[in-house]
């Protein structure tokens, strides 16, 4: 057995079937469909169960899911550690996409100006899956904007920033609204899952409204685009739309019952041992 086949088993949990963790993984299906079947033999167990043409994991197999995933972590740890010992350190930093645009590109350049040599990879993605790639040891720890459910994950607050409500200048709406009015506009959002999105769509509940958006996007550019001709309000990070607003291309607009501050975090994984490159990227990271 080697670590190769951990991984494809732990990808086969993680995507829900052999095709899709094919498709992350790079490789040909009946690859993926041979090392789970190996793993099962070897060890003399069943792993899934089909159910309705689903692969369904086991009770033992969620349990060795679990083992896997560490072994899987504490081999990463293992090739950065001997990376940093041959002279080339890598670091592998996983970031909101709206922290990608603002805090990071500065975080980036310390980086390099410290460790010209070091091995840097940076994923800009939304929150879960960066948790996600960090349970899988893909990630050495992340920069997110808001806080992660996992038990597993240690969290180290650094700033906070706040959601605005923006719309074009000559937009037919007060300048200031309470959330019920603002979940009754054309809303221009973020897809579900991404850090604004479901911060907003937590506001949104807890005033008992649902808001269905006439737009959605996985990046922000498009959603302030749309905005300023009027299609709609979007609600974004004030740092990405002061310099509309202070350029008069957009106009904010206050909610008045509800905080929409909120705090960024670091994450790693609680049992993750950071070697010392890595441990001083991660404190340079504390000044995002």
């Amino acid at each position: 057995m080697t670590i190769r086949h951990l991984k494809m088993f732990a990808a086969v949990c993680e995507y829900g079937g052999v095709t899709r963790a094919a498709e992350a993984l790079h490789v040909a299906q009946p690859v993926v469909s041979t090392a789970v079947s190996e793993l099962e033999k070897y060890y003399g167990i069943r792993l899934f169960e089909r159910i309705n043409q689903r692969l369904v994991i086991t009770e033992q197999g969620g349990e060795l899911l679990v083992k896997a995933r560490d072994v899987i972590s504490c081999f990463e740890d293992f090739e950065g550690l001997a990376r940093e010992d041959s002279g080339k350190p890598r670091v592998r930093v996983g970031s909101s996409l709206t922290i990608a645009q603002t805090g990071l590109p500065a975080i980036i350049k310390k980086i390099r100006e410290r460790y010209p040599a070091v091995d840097l990879c940076i994923e800009a993605n939304k929150t879960s899956e960066i948790e996600e790639g960090i349970m899988r040891g893909e990630l050495d720890f992340g920069i997110v904007e808001d806080r992660v459910t996992s038990a597993v994950m240690k969290t180290v607050p650094l700033t906070s920033d706040r959601l605005v409500a923006v719309c074009s200048p000559d937009y037919p709406l007060p300048d200031a609204i309470g959330t019920v009015a603002l979940a009754a506009q054309r809303l221009l959002l973020r897809e579900t899952g991404s850090a604004s999105r479901d911060f907003l769509d937590r506001i949104f509940t807890s005033h008992r409204v649902v808001a269905v958006p006439a737009m959605t996007s996985v990046g922000n550019s498009a959603l302030i685009a749309a905005c300023a001709v009027g299609f709609g309000v979007t609600v974004l990070p004030e740092s990405l739309v002061s310099a509309d607003i202070a350029a008069c291309r957009l106009r904010e607009i206050k909610i008045t019952d509800a905080d929409l501050s909120r705090d960024h975090f670091l994450i790693l994984h609680k049992n993750k041992r950071l070697n010392a490159v890595q441990e001083d990227i991660f404190n340079i990271c504390r000044g995002i």
